[in-house]
């Protein structure tokens, strides 16, 4: 298959921003250097920003091309040291910290599917009929007739792909809380159980925003490749998130993902892994991309994104919310959304849910209270209103 653009001619992150120990390294040096000169042994001249750990330039991020880097050579030194600071923050708050050099290339990754049952929760929660396997869904009489009628709308319309909601088993997993809540809690308890015992060690952390629910794909046969190639920051996805990508099915050739080992690298080839292998790689920065299945197998996988506490900032949950798209699992497990630690994160990050809009009371309408007391009058008892 064709790959998608060279991303060899792209700028993927700018002028990255500082990590939090380069930023902690620059806060001390220029304050040292103004310590120095309040007390008249040295000249503070020509201060710049320390290099980012990814990139050779070592101009303000903040700054155009065309501005030089500031002096603090005269003036108001303590006030100038201080907005450069404040400025080199800003800059590196806005953009969102990238995660440590090595967890920006993929791992391939075994994982123990008795201990963390996805493929069965999943054939639960999709109510396959007994004996049928994943990787076979296309077979079955649902799989029959969703291949018949995107033929048959490709023959009448140009159709590129099925897509997610024109798959039943898309629908069924996200019904799955009311659908098949017990099949749909051993997921969300295998998911809780991985991250806890294994992502949190593999990313060297305490505490990671984890996706609230995983995402499901089903990529079936001669059904079109859903999606485009893209990065996950095309979609306003943080620079600080890594991926985790974990089939249930074989996954190889046509009917995987393919991806480039490291941004920018063009190298790109499929995963090609079996039930109990995962890969783990930096989709918000590597192109990535699906291709028409031409095999006999389905594709079935999952795959969640996590930011490592270490990365969290504001710009983190600037459009992915914590407590929302975003849960936080901990040594000590996961944190209740509706907890008060929760809100003391959510306040810490910017990440508050928007005001609900207030009710406009319509003229002449009984308030809450002579609605509750009319009902109970009525003998709808306490409650009856709601």
């Amino acid at each position: 298959p064709s790959p998608p653009p060279s991303p060899h001619s792209l700028s993927l992150l700018g002028s990255p921003p500082l990590s939090p120990h380069a930023f902690q390294v620059f806060e001390v040096e220029m304050t040292a250097v103004l310590e120095r000169e309040e007390a008249g042994d040295e000249a503070v001249t020509g201060l710049q920003q320390p290099e980012s750990p990814s990139s050779s330039s070592t101009r303000m991020p903040h700054q155009p091309d065309s501005q030089p880097t500031p002096s603090y050579s005269s003036g108001n030194k303590r006030g100038q040291v201080a907005a450069a600071l404040r400025a080199a923050k800003a800059a590196s708050v806005m953009q969102g910290f990238p995660p440590p050099k090595d967890l920006q290339v993929e791992l391939q990754m075994d994982i123990d599917l008795e201990k963390y049952p996805f493929g069965d929760a999943l054939e639960r929660i999709l109510e396959l009929p007994t004996g049928t396997s994943l990787a076979k869904i296309h077979e079955t009489a649902t799989g029959k007739d969703v291949l018949s009628n995107f033929q048959r709308r490709s023959e009448t319309t140009p159709v590129d792909c099925l897509g997610p909601r024109g798959n039943p088993w898309n629908a069924k997993f996200l019904a799955g809380p009311n659908k098949t809540p017990e099949a749909m809690a051993q997921f969300m308890q295998a998911y809780h159980d991985y991250v806890r015992n294994v992502v949190l060690d593999n990313l060297g952390t305490d505490r990671v925003a984890i996706q609230a629910r995983p995402t499901f794909r089903c990529h079936i046969p001669h059904c079109g490749a859903p999606g485009r190639p893209h990065r996950d920051s095309d979609y306003h996805h943080s620079v600080s998130e890594v991926n985790y990508w974990i089939p249930v099915t074989k996954v190889f050739g046509t009917n995987s993902l393919w991806s480039e080992s490291t941004p920018g690298a063009a190298d790109f080839r499929p995963f090609e892994l079996v039930p109990g292998q995962l890969m783990r790689f930096y989709g918000n920065q590597v192109w990535h991309y699906t291709v028409p299945n031409e095999t006999d197998t389905t594709r079935v996988s999952i795959d969640f994104r996590v930011i490592r506490g270490e990365e969290w900032s504001p710009a983190a949950f600037a459009n992915f919310r914590l407590g929302a798209y975003f849960s936080v699992m901990t040594r000590e497990g996961l944190i209740p959304n509706k907890s008060a630690e929760m809100r003391a994160l959510q306040e810490q990050y910017h990440s508050l849910p928007p005001p609900k809009k207030q009710k406009v009371k319509k003229k002449g309408a009984p308030d809450d209270e002579d609605a509750s007391a009319a009902a109970a009058a009525a003998g709808g008892g306490a409650g009856a209103a709601l």
